[in-house]
């Protein structure tokens, strides 16, 4: 990138990453999604563009504690006042935490990327990434939510508290900020609204310049490299893993259950239509399922080879998982015969109640000469009594 602020060429959204034209200067944006690749995106940024091209600006608007008490490195990290915001607009490239609402207040959103990753490995990666974390500054994490993360999974998943992280993290990170009442801040999206919520997530998405998906490999790189206009090269290191010593990592004391995936199911149900929605264009639904299965029972295996659980049990939670998606399978089945069950039940009726009307139709066919029959009989028999007063009244003259 030859200017620290450039101008967006014109062009088409495609799968491809080809962007939407900009009549203005604006940054370009990449919208980090937790435990998405996105550290591996911003050192990429790093190291290909001139140095201070990339804002220092990393982390969401939020009420911290202390602000003005952060040493001057962790307060430049920080997007907290409107300054802060007018120092990101400034700066080549934005690269970090923030929801679509903050980069909007900079860029549109034909200049901002972003890459997803199947919603139940990347949950189960921000559990076991919590875990290995050393105690940040509170002053930056109110109410200390790593705590949660040394509980058991089932118990982490069913924590209101961290619900903005662990609830359905995409769509809120599309959607937060306009003050949506379908989506709490902390306690879970209702059942009712996660069709609602992940509609218009997609809408938002669609509206991005660029969105990769984890799982394509090789090809995101691709297509960031076109988005950014610079060769963008992957680093390698798996944050996770590097977060703690794995020798005495702590052990996930209960077994992975039904219980346990039913719960990563609610989490992500509307981030899972997000996803799947972001490989439809290159993917049958068949294959997106596959894939998503396939990179949720990786993670199990490598959540085990973290938490020092040997990858044999840890293949053994990606067996259960296919008994669970079995029985979700056979349900849907199930579903699907008592549908077209309903479906002829629904047609009988139709047919019964067309058999009704043309008999309602005939019955009042059927009255209506009756009357007429009636009507014709009743002039016949007073016929001989009109004669007769004809005769009277002749006579009378």
């Amino acid at each position: 990138m030859t200017d620290s602020i450039r101008m967006i060429s014109k062009g088409a959204k495609s799968p491809s990453g080809v962007r939407k034209s900009v009549s203005r200067r604006c940054p370009l944006c990449f919208m980090h999604v937790p435990k998405s690749g996105g550290t591996s995106v911003h050192d990429a940024l790093l190291a290909a563009l001139p140095e201070g091209s990339v804002s220092p600006k990393r982390i969401e608007t939020r009420p911290f504690k202390g602000l003005d008490e952060l040493p001057h490195p962790l307060r430049e990290l920080v997007v907290a006042e409107e300054r802060d915001v007018d120092a990101m607009s400034r700066s080549g490239v934005v690269s970090g935490h923030f929801c679509l609402h903050t980069l909007m207040r900079v860029a549109p959103p034909e200049s901002i990327a972003t890459v997803l990753r199947e919603p139940r490995s990347r949950l189960l990666s921000l559990y076991a990434f919590w875990r290995l974390t050393p105690e940040w500054d509170e002053r930056l994490n109110p109410g200390r939510p790593y705590d949660h993360a040394l509980r058991a999974l089932d118990e982490f998943l069913a924590e209101p508290q961290i619900a903005p992280a662990v609830d359905n993290a995409v769509c809120r990170i599309l959607l937060s900020g306009n003050g949506d009442p379908r989506i709490p801040e902390f306690d879970f999206i209702s059942p009712e609204h996660l069709a609602s919520v992940a509609a218009d997530a997609i809408d938002r998405l669609d509206q991005l310049g660029f969105v990769g998906v984890l799982e394509h490999g090789q090809g995101i790189w691709e297509g960031l490299s076109r988005f950014f206009g610079v060769r963008l090269e992957p680093t390698r290191e798996n944050m996770t893993a590097s977060a703690g010593d794995a020798g005495a990592a702590l052990p996930i004391q209960k077994p992975i259950s039904c219980r346990t995936l039913d719960l990563f199911n609610a989490r992500t149900a509307a981030d899972a239509l997000v996803y799947t929605h972001a490989l439809m264009p290159e993917r049958s639904e068949v294959e997106a399922r596959r894939i998503r299965n396939s990179s949720f029972a990786a993670q199990l295996v490598r959540l085990g080879d973290i938490a020092g659980s040997s990858a044999a049990s840890a293949r053994s939670l990606g067996r259960l998982i296919g008994e669970t998606e079995s029985r979700l399978a056979g349900l849907a089945e199930e579903l699907s015969r008592r549908d077209e069950q309903l479906s002829s039940c629904r047609e009988a009726l139709n047919a019964q109640k067309d058999v009704v009307g043309r008999l309602q139709d005939d019955l009042a066919s059927y009255r209506n000469w009756l009357e007429g029959i009636q009507r014709s009989a009743s002039w016949r028999l007073t016929s001989p009594l009109r004669a007769a007063k004809r005769r009277v009244l002749g006579a009378k003259r």
